[in-house]
């Protein structure tokens, strides 16, 4: 009673029908039939299992066991729409999320509409044969409406989108690809702070400290703020710090400047300046750029799509986070 721990002791009363000689007990309205917690304690535990506590807190919350808790949660799968299959939206996104210790696969693949956001379904497996196996079930008139599918960059989605939905257009997602050139920026940057190790000045220092400023915007790069650089000996802006990085090795330094252009036209959505970076040569790139880029121009057609609809994996992400908070949690 108002989220107190509250004990109601009902005296069970049978009656029995003098015209027919049956007998019953009584009912209230309180409990359900053949239990003792209270119905709106169970509301109550439902309510708590929305949120990101584990069955301990709300077992603690709801002065009940935790194997109570769990055996609500079981209880809710009734009240679950069981997906018939006949429908999926126009806009759909894809990713993978690592599975529960109770599923067959390791990795598990989850789609959500990429337009309202609304979950849709979680299959146990990526595979493309366990993909395909899935998606056969709706109708082909269904998959043929499919008009875009957002993914990151795995091929066994690319082959089974287009196997199973002949009219979608893939997009991969923008975050992936800025991730994946940004990663390889990043090693090349270690890869030749590592050629100064245990060498004189202050140039493994500097690369080693100075990291985030390689991944920075170009245009955010602040070139009027000072700050004292014991490295430099002196005040510096962070500016002057990235043009000193840039003088150190012609190839780290157009690899930095191709990994910036394309960021950049992939932030303005400019699919013509993307296309012009993307088919540009890589010689004289790093070669963990080099194959960012040539895996980029392979995909060149879904790379430009990321860039001319406005849809992205962003709210799928922000799901499986989610998900994975409360399995942390748990």
């Amino acid at each position: 009673m108002s989220e107190c721990p509250t004990y109601l002791r009902l005296k069970k009363q049978r009656f029995k029908c003098r015209e027919c000689n049956s007998r019953f007990c009584a009912e209230t309205s309180f409990v359900q039939k053949h239990c003792s917690i209270s119905k709106n304690l169970i509301f109550h535990i439902m309510k708590n299992l929305s949120k990101t506590l584990s069955f301990k807190d709300i077992a603690e919350l709801s002065n009940v066991s935790v194997s109570t808790v769990v055996r609500v949660m079981k209880s809710c799968r009734e009240a679950v729409e069981v997906k018939t299959h006949s429908n999926l939206p126009e806009h759909l996104c894809f990713d993978e999320i690592k599975s529960t210790k109770d599923s067959k696969n390791s990795m598990s693949f989850v789609f959500l509409d990429a337009k309202t956001h609304d979950y849709i379904d979680i299959v146990d497996g990526r595979t493309q044969h366990i993909l395909k196996q899935y998606f056969m079930r709706y109708p082909r008139k269904v998959r043929k409406k499919v008009k875009t599918i957002c993914i990151d960059i795995y091929p066994p989605y690319i082959n089974m989108i287009r196997e199973v939905f002949p009219n979608a257009k893939i997009i991969i997602d923008r975050f992936h690809m800025v991730q994946n050139i940004n990663r390889e920026l990043n090693k090349a940057r270690v890869k030749l702070m590592n050629q100064y190790k245990n060498k004189k000045g202050s140039t493994y220092t500097i690369l080693k400290n100075f990291w985030k400023v390689i991944l920075e915007d170009r245009d955010k790069v602040n070139s009027i703020k000072t700050f004292y650089s014991r490295s430099f000996k002196r005040f510096v802006t962070r500016k002057e710090v990235l043009d000193y990085i840039l003088a150190i090795d012609a190839e780290f330094t157009a690899s930095y400047e191709r990994v910036h252009e394309i960021r950049e036209a992939i932030k303005t959505k400019d699919s013509v300046e993307l296309e012009k970076y993307i088919d540009i040569d890589t010689k004289g790139l790093s070669k963990g750029v080099a194959k960012a880029i040539n895996t980029m121009k392979k995909h060149k057609e879904y790379m430009l799509n990321a860039v001319k609809y406005k849809y992205s994996n962003g709210p799928l992400e922000g799901f499986n986070n989610k998900i994975k908070l409360l399995k942390r949690v748990s």
